[in-house]
């Protein structure tokens, strides 16, 4: 990882902070939609991940080779 640019180690980085807390949420069971406040967390965690995604993806993988 240290030949990646700095940008994509910290999205790298950011999705497996916010995967893990989006795991606990699910170990703990704090997805159920009666749950309000646990059901906010899983939609926040699940936004930032889905951001850091695709927003990594159209910089690192969607790019062809030369153009980056």
């Amino acid at each position: 990882l240290e030949t990646k640019p700095a940008e994509f180690r910290q999205l790298l980085s950011e999705s497996e902070k916010v995967a893990s807390e989006l795991e606990t949420a699910l170990r703990q069971g704090e997805i159920r939609k009666e749950t309000t406040v646990a059901s906010g967390q899983f939609d926040r965690a699940m936004k930032r991940i889905e951001m850091n995604c695709t927003l990594c993806h159209q910089r690192f993988r969607d790019t062809p080779l030369g153009e980056e």
